[in-house]
């Protein structure tokens, strides 16, 4: 993945710089800001278990006539590719942040 120039993003509390490489916008761009990253990736059993949710309840909303059914197809593409790990190689996209690793950790020891 080679670094491209950075991209403005917008979400409900404005304008962020995002690198051009990223496949997360102006949200998860604030969040790592504001939050130290752990370092210790979501599972591969994690992420393939989001994909379906995400695969699964698009459907649905399509179904229910919710959501147009081109936005399914895309959906569901999408995230039949992250379930299948085609994605992982956007391992820094993946990282817990620090504050969750540690009640993860809290919870464990319980």
């Amino acid at each position: 993945m080679s670094e491209q120039r950075a991209r403005i993003e917008r979400d409900s509390m404005g304008e962020m710089e995002v690198p051009g490489d990223a496949l997360y916008g102006a949200t998860t761009a604030r969040a790592i800001l504001n939050f130290p990253i752990s370092g210790v990736a979501f599972s591969r059993s994690f992420l393939r278990a989001l994909g379906l949710i995400k695969a699964a309840a698009a459907t649905v909303n399509g179904e229910l006539g919710l959501l147009p059914a081109e936005k399914v197809d895309l959906i569901v593409a999408a995230a039949q590719e992250v379930a299948n790990g085609d994605w992982d190689d956007h391992s820094s996209d993946r990282h817990l942040p620090d504050r969750v690793w540690h009640l993860d950790q809290y919870e464990r020891q319980r």
